[in-house]
């Protein structure tokens, strides 16, 4: 049977019907969720009128757009892809990454992921004294921050973010500063290219060239390396143990039990590759 649509189309001299008018909507606004993070260093570690110097940090949640960034296999190849997911997350514009206190990092790092992916992380342990591989769930809300220690106790001044001390061996008085996020990359990219030139690698001292800042008052670049290529090894050891003491970070501690050997002790949890690329 034949429809006869005549009536429904428009006849010739009469205008074309109107369109039927929809009602524009709004635009859909979707703000970001953000929270503030306590920082290890408390602020201590930063200039007055600092940005961090309150102690905490405001960052935003992740998101669809930052996952993106953490797949960059061009970040990923550079080493820079956690500072570049860190400085996209942080409000305060005015913070650069490569000048947070290594420690003030790991908090942020930590409260990342938890935003992200949650806070249950899948890691590998090795036995400390069997190396059976135990695969435990770490709650991230369980990372606590090592408190500032008992400088007294320590034999330690603290004056302006420098710390003063006296090696036990040599008796030489040494000015340590804190490890930043730029001093961390440089020790990274000097090690690489070390190691393209085929040269030796150079971490500890390194490292120490990063940290110290005065031997017995002065600070002479010169004074100050020759010092730390004839250090005696037993104050080398000393200054990086009471470094890892007096510098506050994050803690992420598990009571470890092995079903095989029954070995039982408090380990740290390391962040492996699983931390932000979870499966």
């Amino acid at each position: 049977m034949t429809r006869n649509n005549a009536d429904r189309l428009p006849q010739a001299g009469n205008p074309p019907p109107t369109p039927p008018q929809f009602q524009k909507k709004a635009q859909l606004d979707f703000p970001s969720q953000t929270e503030f993070v306590d920082l290890p260093s408390k602020g201590l570690f930063y200039s007055p009128g600092h940005p961090l110097s309150e102690g905490a940090i405001e960052i935003r949640f992740m998101t669809a757009k930052d996952e993106d960034i953490l797949s960059s296999q061009a970040l990923i190849k550079r080493g820079i892809v956690i500072d570049r997911l860190l400085q996209n997350i942080i409000i305060d514009q005015r913070i650069q990454v490569h000048d947070l206190y290594v420690g003030d990092r790991d908090a942020i790092m930590v409260k990342a992921r938890i935003t992200g992916y949650g806070a249950d992380y899948d890691v590998q342990l090795s036995c400390p004294n069997c190396d059976t591989q135990h695969k435990i769930t770490f709650d991230l809300e369980k990372a606590t921050h090592e408190e500032l220690p008992d400088l007294s106790a320590l034999d330690v001044e603290e004056k302006d973010g420098v710390f003063y001390l006296e090696l036990p061996r040599s008796q030489v008085t040494l000015g340590v500063r804190p490890m930043f996020l730029g001093d961390e990359n440089w020790l990274a990219e000097s090690a690489k290219m070390n190691k393209k030139r085929g040269r030796e690698e150079a971490l500890l001292t390194n490292q120490f060239r990063r940290i110290i800042v005065s031997v017995q008052g002065s600070t002479d670049p010169n004074t100050i390396g020759s010092f730390i290529e004839s250090m005696p090894a037993w104050d080398a050891k000393h200054l990086r143990a009471l470094y890892k003491t007096i510098m506050p970070s994050v803690e992420m501690k598990h009571w470890f039990s092995c079903n095989d050997c029954s070995y039982e002790e408090e380990v740290e949890v390391p962040i492996t590759v699983g931390f932000f690329w979870p499966k």
